[in-house]
């Protein structure tokens, strides 16, 4: 069986300064996919730190209501 290290994938040189451009030029810049996860994950944890106690509050209110009988 032949191997498949001949499809030319495999680079030997450094991109040049243009081919570096070139590709920025066109959008194709490395992005961090843990990047996007860890501000998603901030963001989130912010959110509920500043609305968590209303949150809670509202909700010990609704269970109050919810359980208390009147005659």
């Amino acid at each position: 069986m032949a191997e498949d290290n001949d499809s030319g994938q495999d680079k030997t040189e450094e991109p040049t300064g243009r081919r570096i451009e070139k590709s920025r030029e066109e959008g194709q810049v490395p992005r961090s996919k843990e990047l996007n996860t860890t501000l998603l994950l901030m963001v989130g944890s912010l959110g509920l730190l500043n609305l968590g106690p209303r949150i809670v509050e509202s909700l010990v209110n609704i269970m109050k209501d919810s359980f208390t009988f009147t005659p």
